[in-house]
């Protein structure tokens, strides 16, 4: 295991192909000692930022932009989770996603 923090809890509604593909996609196996919390959905104070998240996507990309393809598509939520990734927040102390992260790891 290479991941310098620990992986104690995933919290979602409950869809279990989404936890395994979920897990997957973070490098992790479905029970390897992670709890899994169900949530009610379309719970606001249980996934608030998450909706939050979503919310902001949907206002900042899908609204302002048409795609003419799937590839399209991919080229566009590529650039833009660069960007989005590299633009410094109020939230993390004026760092961005990635130099918050980077802090998180220690490197």
């Amino acid at each position: 295991n290479t991941r310098k923090y620990a992986v104690e809890m995933y919290r979602n509604c409950g869809d279990i192909d989404y936890v395994c593909r979920k897990y997957h996609i973070l490098g992790l196996h479905y029970g390897d000692g992670i709890k899994h919390h169900k949530i009610q959905p379309r719970t606001p104070q249980h996934n608030g930022k998450v909706e939050r998240s979503h919310r902001k996507d949907q206002e900042r990309f899908y609204y302002k932009r048409i795609f003419v393809s799937f590839e399209d598509f991919k080229e566009k939520l590529r650039h833009w989770t660069r960007e989005y990734n590299n633009f410094p927040m109020k939230p993390l102390n004026w760092k961005s996603p990635n130099e918050k992260y980077l802090q998180f790891i220690g490197m």
